[in-house]
């Protein structure tokens, strides 16, 4: 079963990915979706501090099957906690953009990701999200405000 859900993760990633090359980006989009992207490797990395780092003092992160949406201090402190409880690790994260809305100093992205997950007896799972990032650009620096994760529909 694993096997087919990790299947259809990547199937779902491809076609995802096809679609999202035939957009032409504006150098503001792609800078903000660098700086997404920038913030997704780090976490491959185990660099948690420096993602923290691009996200603003009033982020908020709102995650799938959580009532109410936490402040970046909360969500720092738990994360790391977890992370370092559980041993768990990233070892790889996609991530294609549908929609990326660049207005001055601010941005949201709209975008499909996909990362497996290892954990500290070593079996991978793979998981999958919708997401939905707000930006604000603040001393040439684009910080991440608020995010939404949804988890990404089930196949059929």
């Amino acid at each position: 079963m694993l096997f087919f859900s990790v299947l259809a993760t990547v199937a779902g990633t491809l076609l995802v990915q096809s679609a999202g090359a035939q957009i032409a980006w504006t150098p503001a989009q792609k800078d903000v979706w660098n700086t997404e992207l920038t913030i997704g490797d780090l976490f491959v990395k185990g660099d948690y501090q420096g993602a923290a780092d691009y996200l603003d003092d009033a982020f908020v992160n709102w995650a799938p099957n959580k009532p109410i949406p936490v402040s970046k201090a909360h969500m720092t402190k738990n994360f790391m906690y977890y992370m370092n409880e559980s041993g768990r690790k990233y070892l790889h994260f996609s991530a294609t953009p549908l929609n990326i809305w660049v207005a001055g100093d601010f941005a949201y992205v709209d975008y499909y990701s996909t990362y497996v997950v290892a954990a500290k007896d070593g079996k991978k799972t793979g998981e999958s999200g919708c997401n939905l990032d707000v930006f604000r650009k603040k001393s040439g620096k684009w910080l991440m405000v608020a995010s939404m994760t949804m988890d990404a529909p089930k196949p059929r």
